[in-house]
C-alpha cells in the first residue's frame, strides 16, 4: 500500500463528483478543483505530520488498522 493512497481515494472521489456535475459554470469549478487540491494538500500533510508523531507501537497499531479510532465517541 502506497502511504498516500487514501488521500489520493478522496480526491479521485471528488473529481469523480465534479466530473459528473454539468451544471457549474467555469468560475465555480476552478473554486471547486482549488478546494479539492487545498484538501488534497491538507490530507498528505496531515499523515505525513501524524506519522511523525507516532510510536514504533502506535505505528504497528495504525497500519493494522484493527482499532478505527476515527469513529470513537
Amino acid at each position: 500500500m502506497i502511504p498516500w493512497q487514501s488521500a489520493l481515494r478522496w480526491a479521485q472521489a471528488a473529481l469523480s463528483t465534479l466530473s459528473r456535475s454539468r451544471r457549474m459554470e467555469g468560475s465555480a469549478i476552478d473554486r471547486r478543483v482549488d478546494g479539492i487540491l487545498l484538501g488534497l494538500a491538507r490530507r498528505l500533510e496531515h499523515e505525513r505530520r501524524a506519522t511523525g508523531r507516532r510510536t514504533h507501537h502506535a505505528e504497528e497499531r495504525h497500519r493494522e488498522g484493527e482499532r478505527p479510532t476515527r469513529k470513537a465517541v
